[in-house]
């Protein structure tokens, strides 16, 4: 069972910081990063209550495997260029604190037992790529898709990179 987080494109060094630690230490980092927010800017502000902090104070995972998301691009054919992926394993779960965060907004304590990944992306994922497909717009990969909330950093040391374009 894993976890995936993508490779930030200007990473420097081995450790993967929430974007507001990201910012302490890679000013300039965080600021391309913040981008990605524009027009959501309200999710900068969003509480993890379980967590007890924001939005951008976890890091984000994704339970499902990044070909998934490639392969249904793919299917509506949509050419997308390589992105890495790290492969993170379950265990990190009883390591951290950590969360599911439902796309309905509800939110639940995780650990390495409870964890299981996706076999599949959601019916509302796969209707937020079709919209996306028919106004020629890409992103959000994961709407819809519950996302795993990690609070604090992780050194990246002795993780596989997968690149989303290789098969299961």
């Amino acid at each position: 069972m894993f976890l995936y987080h993508q490779c930030p494109e200007h990473m420097q060094g081995n450790v993967l910081y929430p974007l507001n630690q990201l910012q302490n230490f890679f000013p300039e980092i965080a600021l391309q990063a913040r981008k990605k927010y524009q027009g959501r800017e309200h999710l900068l502000e969003r509480r993890i209550q379980l967590l007890n902090c924001l939005w951008n104070d976890v890091l984000h995972c994704a339970p499902v495997h990044p070909h998934l998301v490639y392969q249904a691009w793919q299917s509506l054919g949509k050419e997308l260029g390589d992105t890495r992926w790290f492969k993170i394993p379950a265990a990190v779960l009883d390591q951290m604190p950590a969360v599911i965060y439902q796309s309905d907004g509800a939110v639940k304590q995780m650990d390495c037992t409870g964890y299981q990944e996706l076999d599949g992306l959601p019916a509302v994922t796969w209707d937020w790529y079709r919209t996306l497909h028919r106004q020629n717009k890409q992103g959000a990969w994961f709407h819809g898709v519950p996302h795993v909330l990690l609070l604090g950093t992780l050194n990246t040391t002795g993780l596989e990179i997968i690149s989303w374009k290789d098969p299961i």
